[in-house]
């Protein structure tokens, strides 16, 4: 059957937490309020979704999917698995350093 089932599982699971997660924000900004909480569990969802990218690109590379061998074709999602990874690494940390920047004002 493959494991595209488990991805697409896991994707859609997270995508829904992310959903849930930005509408709760949006009604407090829409109603004038910060919850403080929230916001600190964002920066601790943001956190881990760095280490979880991190993990991620070292587990890729680790298993010999990333940088992939010519010789030795493999799943082409790996590419963009690796790629996906690294491009969410770059915005939670840019996110992180904002947030941190904003704090200190």
């Amino acid at each position: 059957m493959g494991e595209w089932w488990q991805y697409v599982l896991g994707a859609g699971a997270v995508a829904l937490l992310c959903l849930y997660f930005s509408a709760t924000l949006s009604r407090d900004a829409s109603a004038g309020r910060e919850d403080a909480t929230m916001l600190n569990l964002a920066r601790y969802l943001t956190i881990g979704q760095l280490a979880g990218m991190i993990i991620a690109m070292i587990g890729l590379i680790a298993d010999a999917k990333m940088p992939r061998d010519p010789a030795k074709p493999d799943w082409a999602a790996s590419a963009i698995f690796f790629f996906g990874a690294a491009a969410l690494a770059v915005i939670s940390a840019d996110a992180l350093r904002r947030s941190a920047s904003s704090h200190n004002r």
